[in-house]
């Protein structure tokens, strides 16, 4: 009776039909939807009988947060004033501040670039959890949403409350990572040369590949969120950076066993100090052998650990005689658990899950 359903003015036609980013939003996202023309907040009657613009009134929507709380960005409630929406979900309100999101504020009648690509969030967004070259595409990280040009794929994955990381399943290799373990390579840019620091060692550590213990879990060197959580504190909420020994008491990794204090230089792509390969550690304090490496390079070569860099072969110190070969490690009155008489290390489980009492963090 008094207007087109929906209106055609200002953005209205724009928010009912979805536009190109998200999709159809009912009147009631915005204002009060009634039943009848005459309940409150439907028509505001002011003075003598002059009507009143229509009420805001947000719906849940606008008020959404950001799907991972860790990182969330919101200032305040969404609000309508002098005809621009603050701090709505559906135009970036609840992401981190993103310094690359050209219309934080979006005007009523401002047209059509107060919502496309660039508007509600940079691209990418200039935000700590995106800074890599692989974020310069969104299909890399979210091959869901978005094509190799930005063009949407499922605009009902996109302003849906929850966000799209590869292919949804929430796992390591939804963004990173290959195998049964989910380690680099590749990498977040997609690249697998292990001379990179985002691909190193990983698969070395954790699949086990020097076989001088069981596969190492990515616990011993971070802090991994719990399976199907990726937006853990310690994962996404930091500069494009994985934490490695993060200086917290939640932190209790291989690397810290035996009171070390293990340090990672990432401009050197160096550990000092850690457990694994004898550094920082009371037992293996005393040993001067001169072949000892216990600042392994982690894009080095595998003689970056190998017998004799984390301890002498024997140790040179009080506890062990320097004649004693690498064989006679094994005998029964040593570490018969630890090694056979070849001088090999004693893995036992299957395939994936070995276990062995050689760098378990405690002294055999």
């Amino acid at each position: 009776w008094c207007h087109e359903q929906p209106p055609q003015s200002g953005a209205h036609l724009a928010h009912f039909k979805g536009a190109n980013l998200g999709l159809p939003l009912d009147c009631g996202e915005c204002h009060v939807k009634p039943a009848d023309y005459t309940d409150p907040g439907h028509i505001t009657v002011v003075g003598d009988g002059g009507v009143a613009g229509a009420v805001i009134a947000f719906g849940e929507r606008a008020s959404w947060d950001y799907a991972y709380p860790a990182l969330s960005g919101r200032k305040g409630a969404p609000t309508y004033v002098d005809g621009k929406c603050s701090n709505v979900y559906c135009h970036g309100g609840a992401l981190p501040t993103d310094a690359g999101a050209k219309v934080a504020a979006p005007a009523w009648k401002g047209g059509p670039s107060q919502a496309e690509c660039g508007a509600c969030h940079g691209l990418p967004p200039q935000t700590p959890n995106h800074q890599s070259d692989r974020a310069a595409s969104c299909v890399f990280c979210h091959p869901k949403v978005a094509d190799s040009t930005g063009k949407l794929l499922d605009k009902s994955r996109h302003l849906d409350h929850k966000i799209s990381l590869g292919d949804e399943m929430n796992t390591c290799t939804s963004c990173h990572g290959s195998g049964m373990y989910g380690v680099p390579p590749p990498d977040l840019d997609g690249k697998s040369d292990k001379g990179l620091v985002t691909v190193g060692a990983h698969a070395a550590h954790v699949e086990g590949l020097h076989r001088l213990r069981g596969p190492i879990p990515c616990g011993d060197c971070h802090t991994p969120p719990a399976v199907g959580k990726p937006e853990q504190a310690g994962h996404l909420d930091h500069a494009g950076k994985a934490q490695v020994f993060p200086a917290t008491t939640a932190f209790t990794g291989l690397a810290k066993a035996d009171k070390a204090q293990p340090v990672w230089d990432r401009a050197a792509a160096t550990c000092t100090n850690v457990y694994c390969h004898g550094g920082g550690t009371t037992f293996l304090a005393t040993d001067q052998s001169p072949t000892l490496h216990r600042t392994p390079v982690w894009t080095g070569a595998s003689t970056e650990a190998q017998c004799g860099t984390c301890h002498g072969v024997p140790p040179k110190n009080d506890r062990h005689a320097p004649f004693q070969a690498l064989q006679s490690c094994g005998m029964a009155m040593c570490h018969a658990t630890t090694m056979d008489l070849n001088g090999d290390i004693l893995l036992t489980g299957l395939p994936g899950q070995e276990t062995s009492t050689h760098i378990d963090g405690v002294t055999p």
